[in-house]
């Protein structure tokens, strides 16, 4: 089966982290992957490395203001389908997902969207203007899929849904013994481990720290996470930090490449967003060991159980994001058994070859169901 994945950027977030687990988890020897992403990057990158063929394409909405474009952005794809033998599109953006249908019902190629966030009505009627002759959403987490599956039949009544829990590599992300560090023992390092967009709350963090900062001293708060959708969040959080007095305190790092390490050697991981599905990050951190503090938003409960695997806490409330982080301050024994606990938890719960192995029955329950006329 030759699997097309389309994605809306080249760099790397928590959907092309999902993306790149399901190509990992493909048998090479009956399924081929490709990628077809606006740029390249480290996505493709790292897509390429795992064996998926990749390719940078104009992805342009169709617009009836701008006929002509329209016109020869879907001639574009027509022409990709046909000279790739797509059997299977699976797209990890759902707005990318409008610019490919009309191509792929010529073709009759089934669709796969996977849904990593609150989707409006509106937004669903937008996108699928144009229905799929055949669909199938994936929500990686129930919340989500409760809040979104009734919208999208009201739009697409033949659609099927599913949901499929985001895995982790627990294999990998794992606590080890590094050759060397990259922060300082010295101090009680804190991360966050988020793009940084405004709805991942790094304002709100920042703010707690501010709150935690005079008690104790030796606090650092690690930002791990760039720019990724062009949002340049970074300048305001920066004049945030000198304004608190805190340059000494919170680092940004930026987009790195070795998570896993930073992982492994910090503390504390927070997540302080507004709104989440089902964050990769958080099952990272679990598998890892780490005691977590969280916004109890969307999905993110069914990860972390309140008290028995990590803390949960309010949303866009600073003092109770640092009452929260405050409880774990200077009590090792409970740090370490909420680490220990999560761990148990991602392992029972969330392993990546769960979440292959569903991935993978989806794929051949949709080849079995395949379409007279496929391919014509």
């Amino acid at each position: 089966m030759r699997v097309l994945y389309v994605h809306n950027v080249g760099k790397i977030g928590g959907a092309e982290r999902v993306t790149l687990d399901i190509i990992a988890g493909l048998d090479p020897a009956t399924d081929q992957p490709l990628l077809v992403t606006p740029e390249d990057g480290t996505f493709p990158e790292q897509a390429r490395a795992l064996g998926a063929s990749t390719h940078v394409l104009d992805i342009r909405q169709p617009d009836l203001r701008h006929p002509l474009a329209s016109f020869a952005g879907h001639r574009q794809w027509l022409r990709f389908l046909a000279e790739q033998q797509i059997d299977l599109i699976h797209t990890g953006d759902l707005f990318v997902t409008r610019t490919l249908i009309r191509a792929a019902n010529r073709y009759r190629i089934p669709l796969v969207c996977h849904v990593h966030f609150p989707v409006q009505e509106s937004a669903l009627a937008w996108i699928f203007r144009t229905q799929p002759v055949t669909c199938h959403f994936v929500y990686c987490s129930k919340d989500l899929h409760d809040h979104v599956r009734p919208r999208t039949r009201a739009i697409l009544p033949r659609a099927e849904h599913h949901i499929i829990h985001n895995g982790v590599d627990t294999q990998r992300f794992v606590p080890f013994e590094a050759a060397s560090r990259l922060l300082s023992d010295a101090t009680f390092n804190i991360g966050i481990i988020a793009n940084l967009q405004e709805r991942k709350g790094h304002q709100d963090l920042i703010e707690a720290i501010s709150l935690l900062r005079p008690d104790h001293p030796d606090i650092r708060l690690h930002v791990l996470g760039g720019d990724l959708f062009g949002e340049s969040r970074e300048p305001a959080l920066r004049e945030l930090v000198s304004n608190l007095g805190l340059e000494d305190v919170v680092v940004f790092h930026g987009q790195v490449d070795n998570v896993r390490n930073y992982l492994n050697e910090l503390d504390l991981v927070v997540c302080a967003s507004h709104e989440e599905a089902f964050p990769i990050s958080i099952l990272e951190a679990m598998a890892c060991g780490k005691a977590i503090v969280s916004t109890d938003v969307n999905g993110i409960p069914e990860a972390i159980v309140d008290g028995e695997s990590g803390v949960l806490v309010s949303p866009r409330m600073p003092s109770e994001l640092a009452r929260g982080i405050a409880q774990l301050l200077g009590d090792t024994a409970l740090t370490e058994h909420l680490g220990m606990a999560a761990r148990k938890r991602v392992e029972q719960n969330f392993a990546l070859d769960v979440f292959r192995e569903k991935i993978g029955a989806l794929y051949g329950c949709m080849a079995d169901q395949a379409l007279p006329g496929k391919g014509n």
